[in-house]
């Protein structure tokens, strides 16, 4: 403030806020009325993905320090030569070196190399139990580029027993981020009815806000038409639950709709076309319409011959 570094902090309450400022002597203390009703803070807090592991970690960084500080020292092979028997010392980009000695009973003496044929198997042994102990601790899957080759064509399903380590540590986490996460509806919805637009207090009073976390791991929709196909076949199922179900379907209550439409339409059609089957309409195109019918019937009819002769 005005160039100049200003201690300050502010105390919370659901009905008072209090802005607080240190001066030269004591604090300066201004209260201001908490119109939200609530206290307006929400801390998300979560430990770090490798706490309880990091002496594991400091460790195995130890001996990979020193490994490397070791094979720096001894893992390149080292040449041993005799002085009093090497004459000359090949040159670098000769193609065919040479080593010319003194006596020729002295060549095994003259040069050999020094090697480190292994290293020690016990620091080895050390670095992989550090690796999984670190891993399976942390809750941290172990994949690699190898197992993913390995695994063609990964599911839903085999993709989430691949991560189980991680699904576990997630729902852990759940537990506390679900309480967080409804207050902080709760307080959206307070702000909203209290400060911003008081007319929708009673609504935001009795408005439900729910939510739900993201799954990490998309689900077999081959499997489960599947299985939802081998239900309604079976009889073990009805269709709007099977509407309900079906992974494809976003909107349930429209498709149902839909469904019933198709079906009228298609018992609409059968009538059509097999309908005057089953009825007791004309059997052929010329039935009930043969004027020859109607001048054979009419011989034998008396009203019509006094009709005629009239």
């Amino acid at each position: 403030q005005e160039n100049s570094l200003v201690y300050h902090f502010d105390i919370y309450t659901p009905n008072i806020i209090y802005r607080c400022t240190r001066k030269s002597i004591g604090w300066e203390v201004v209260e201001e009325v908490n119109f939200i009703g609530k206290i307006p803070l929400i801390l998300f807090q979560q430990d770090k993905e490798w706490n309880g592991v990091e002496t594991l970690i400091h460790r195995e960084e130890l001996i990979g320090s020193r490994t490397a500080d070791t094979n720096d020292y001894f893992a390149d092979p080292i040449a041993i030569m005799a002085a009093d028997l090497i004459k000359n010392l090949p040159e670098k980009k000769e193609a065919a070196k040479l080593l010319v000695t003194n006596d020729s009973e002295g060549v095994d003496k003259a040069a050999k190399y020094l090697t480190w044929d292994s290293a020690p198997e016990s620091k080895k042994q050390e670095i992989e139990w550090l690796q999984n102990h670190i891993l399976s601790k942390s809750f941290t899957p172990n994949i690699s580029l190898d197992t993913l080759k390995s695994l063609s064509n990964l599911s839903g399903k085999a993709l989430r027993t691949v991560m189980l380590l991680a699904d576990i540590k997630a729902a852990k986490h759940k537990e506390t981020h679900d309480e967080l996460l409804s207050r902080t509806s709760s307080l959206i919805t307070a702000i909203i009815g209290n400060v911003l637009d008081v007319h929708l207090k009673t609504e935001c009073e009795n408005l439900k806000i729910g939510h739900e976390f993201q799954e990490p791991f998309g689900d077999d929709i081959a499997e489960a038409l599947e299985n939802i196909i081998k239900s309604l076949d079976g009889g073990i199922m009805a269709t709007e639950t099977g509407v309900e179900l079906n992974p494809l379907v976003k909107d349930k209550k429209l498709e149902m709709e839909r469904l019933k439409a198709e079906e009228e339409e298609r018992a609409q059609k059968q009538q059509q076309i097999f309908g005057d089957i089953e009825g007791a309409g004309p059997q052929s195109a010329s039935d009930g319409d043969d004027p020859d019918d109607d001048e054979n019937g009419d011989e034998d009819d008396p009203k019509k011959k006094q009709q005629q002769k009239k």
